[in-house]
């Protein structure tokens, strides 16, 4: 009898070992997640959107963060969590209130177990600018007005969306 009770207190304890492994063996959970790293020289307020998001056949959505950022010599961080929604259409509007200079250092994105890490000298390699910012030599982010109007927008090219979401 003692025999059985201690094989049976082994299989249980063996049991739950296996249960606890394959706890930690959890793939992490995917969330669409971006931080940035950044310096401004003026008050405003950043929006990253992400929008274009399948919710069915019939719908979509976009989900928008502000971040009010303030003028100063310190380097920032803001990181922006977007949940469990993807898609192929995401961009940073750095403000409409006046120009600015933004200095990155560094955008990383991530989805997963998947990351895209971007430093300030490849951002052309990455993102799309619009007409409203340009980027300097010394790879400084300038916004400008044209016309009256001011809303500078960098667009993550399509192709890194794709390989977040692994396709």
């Amino acid at each position: 009898m003692k025999k059985v009770f201690l094989v049976l207190l082994m299989v249980i304890f063996s049991l739950a070992c296996k249960s606890k492994q394959e706890e930690k063996i959890k793939e992490p959970k995917k969330e669409f997640i971006v931080k940035i790293k950044y310096r401004v020289n003026k008050e405003d307020v950043f929006k990253l959107v992400l929008y274009n998001i399948i919710t069915d056949e019939n719908q979509n959505k976009w989900t928008q963060i502000n971040e009010k950022v303030v003028g100063t010599s310190a380097t920032k961080n803001l990181t922006a969590n977007f949940g469990e929604s993807i898609s192929y259409n995401f961009r940073i509007n750095f403000g409409v209130k006046q120009e600015k200079e933004i200095e990155i250092k560094h955008i990383e994105i991530l989805y997963g177990a998947k990351r895209i890490y971007v430093k300030p000298e490849e951002l052309k390699n990455y993102f799309t600018f619009n007409e409203f910012i340009f980027q300097d030599n010394a790879n400084k982010l300038f916004t400008k007005k044209i016309g009256g109007k001011l809303n500078p927008i960098l667009f993550l090219k399509i192709e890194y969306l794709k390989e977040l979401e692994g396709n």
